[in-house]
């Protein structure tokens, strides 16, 4: 250190040894470009003299002997194998010299010590082949309260006698979550909270947050990580959490200095959300984009990874449902509604196709066969006439009635007829051919939306036959199909049959209806 003259000896000034690190080094220099170096930094406010110091490798020890070998207060020095380090050096701030019996630093690994008059260790690290060294380039200390003995705390860069270091707050860390496993309505994560500051301490309390489309969250658990880390260190844990609630949520870690990233966790529903409710294969001149039209009351539904699959050709679908009906078309939809453009959106065939619709998880949510559907026609869609129910048989979807030839991103044209039209409950075909294999589709109509539907069929006798029961979510009608046979699955006999239904509007009244049919032979 700096020796103070007393008259009678010289007393050596210990060291600020919390404040003296290497910066910089190379041991794979280029030729004519660079040769090997050590760079030193004083981060004290007072100049620190290095005379008697060392520096060590694995080989050897060179000694710092001179009295000139000053480091400034907050600077640098610079010790290297030539003097010629670099052309551009300019002194102050830096200087470049030469040790006594220099140390070669061995390329594909050796270690750096430096220490002080008294042989304790200022700064130190051990660098091996696997550490990031270029020819022609040191490696550059990213942050300085970090050991130099971390391999991520060096990155390739050329600025010796220039201090090139990242700051780092006192306080700050990073969290990472990832799924590990999903297991019925189980959920395992693996959480790494990294010391991002410059500080030793233990984390912060930190809780495991579910978010939902809307912005709703859920805390499912609290981490309190106890165990104590330096800067750059990382620590880990697993929590498994039960989580019933279907859908894509996103995951994410909060706590005081934290930050951390979302993860997308998509957990399977029970019944499909959404469903197809409209398609427009044969599309106008005027408005020539194809598209396929799905409804949800699950308002915002994230719909990224799921698939429709038309025929054997697939799309995947990437954004958010904002509204209940959202056009998919592969092109952005120039009609003011919301739409969702989709990646090799499939060609819809003008002779029908079949639809399909997947959920992240592969599970089939709704599916509708329109293969030579009688309806199609040149500007007109064809419309679900009960958005809201999966699976429904193509042969009751309709040809939209609205004036511009359909509903797109809209309630479908059925809901805006006037309601003295329409025919509360009705039969197609009204003869049902007993083995034929062509059911009997029972429609039946509201003047407002259906709450409940209760659906019999009796023998001219009153003798019961079959029955049905519908949760109509709303919607303007309820169907089903009966196949001609009772409930166990016998043939009916053939001959006349009564078709009673009773329904509850969804403002609480209710109203009754019946219809008759017959059942012939093929």
């Amino acid at each position: 250190g700096i020796a103070e003259n007393t008259g009678s000896e010289k007393i050596p000034v210990p060291l600020p040894t919390d404040s003296l690190y290497i910066t910089e080094f190379c041991p794979l220099p280029a030729d004519g470009i660079s040769c090997e170096y050590i760079e030193f930094y004083n981060a004290s406010r007072r100049p620190v003299n290095l005379a008697g110091t060392t520096i060590s490798d694995l080989t050897g020890t060179a000694r710092l002997t001179d009295t000139d070998y000053v480091l400034p207060k907050l600077g640098l020095r610079v010790a290297a194998e030539c003097p010629d380090l670099r052309q551009d050096m300019q002194s102050p701030p830096f200087f470049v010299w030469i040790p006594p019996q220099w140390r070669s630093l061995n390329n594909g690994g050796d270690a750096i010590v430096w220490r002080d008059f008294k042989g304790r260790v200022l700064d130190s690290l051990r660098y091996t082949s696997s550490w990031d060294m270029q020819s022609g380039f040191g490696l550059e200390r990213r942050f300085l309260f970090r050991s130099a003995a971390r391999a991520d705390n060096w990155v390739p860069g050329f600025s010796p006698g220039v201090i090139a270091l990242d700051s780092l707050p006192d306080r700050a860390w990073e969290g990472e979550l990832y799924l590990i496993n999903r297991r019925a309505e189980t959920l395992t994560f693996g959480v790494k909270v990294t010391n991002q500051g410059r500080l030793f301490g233990s984390p912060p309390p930190i809780d495991l947050l579910a978010i939902n489309p809307s912005g709703d969250k859920i805390v499912l658990h609290t981490f309190k990580l106890m165990a104590d880390c330096e800067s750059g260190d990382t620590l880990g844990n697993l929590v498994s959490v039960r989580f019933e609630y279907p859908g894509t949520w996103l995951w994410t870690l909060n706590g005081e200095d934290l930050s951390s990233d979302t993860v997308a966790v998509y957990t399977p529903y029970t019944r499909s959300p959404v469903t197809f409710s409209e398609v427009m294969n044969c599309p106008s001149p005027q408005e020539p984009a194809e598209w396929i039209e799905l409804y949800s009351k699950e308002i915002p539904l994230i719909l990224d990874h799921w698939q429709i699959q038309v025929d054997q050709r697939v799309t995947e679908l990437k954004g958010v449902m904002t509204v209940p009906y959202m056009v998919i078309t592969h092109e952005k939809w120039d009609q003011y509604l919301p739409s969702l453009p989709a990646e090799r959106f499939p060609v819809l065939p003008n002779s029908g196709f079949v639809l399909r619709l997947f959920d992240p998880d592969s599970n089939l949510m709704d599916s509708v066969n329109l293969e030579n559907h009688p309806d199609f026609t040149t500007g007109v869609s064809l419309e679900n006439p009960q958005t809201g129910h999966p699976f429904l048989n193509g042969k009751a979807w309709h040809r939209s009635r609205a004036l511009r030839g359909h509903s797109a991103g809209m309630e479908n044209s059925i809901a805006l007829l006037p309601q003295e039209n329409i025919t509360f409950i009705s039969a197609d075909p009204r003869v049902l051919k007993q083995g034929a294999g062509e059911p009997m589709m029972i429609t039946v109509r509201g003047e407002k939306g259906l709450s409940y539907v209760e659906i019999h069929i009796f023998s001219l006798t009153g003798n019961p036959v079959s029955s049905y029961e519908i949760n109509a979510f709303s919607s303007p009608l309820a169907q089903i199909f009966w196949d001609g046979n009772f409930e166990n699955g016998s043939p009916v006999p053939l001959g006349l049959y009564i078709i009673t239904a009773k329904v509850r509007y969804v403002d609480g009244t209710k109203k009754e209806g019946f219809e008759s049919v017959l059942v012939n032979c093929p």
